[in-house]
């Protein structure tokens, strides 16, 4: 199956590490514009580094705690 994912935008929370992070970064593959969502800046800043953007994407992070309601 070919997924297009060109020109959609994804939020992906927890994506600083493990099953996010791997879900950011095939993502990226398929084309998407990926928002990386996490509480840790450092490790969301190394995440992003490692997203595709082969097709011109516009990725970005956002630091948010599920912990603390006003941070999301």
């Amino acid at each position: 199956m070919n997924l297009n994912l060109s020109g959609k935008t994804v939020l992906v929370c927890g994506s600083s590490q493990g099953l996010g992070l791997a879900s950011a970064i095939e993502l990226a593959l398929l084309g998407a514009n990926v928002v990386l969502m996490a509480r840790d800046e450092a490790k969301l800043k190394v995440a992003l580094n490692l997203l595709n953007a082969d097709s011109k994407q516009n990725h970005s992070y956002l630091v948010a705690d599920f912990n603390d309601s006003n941070t999301v």
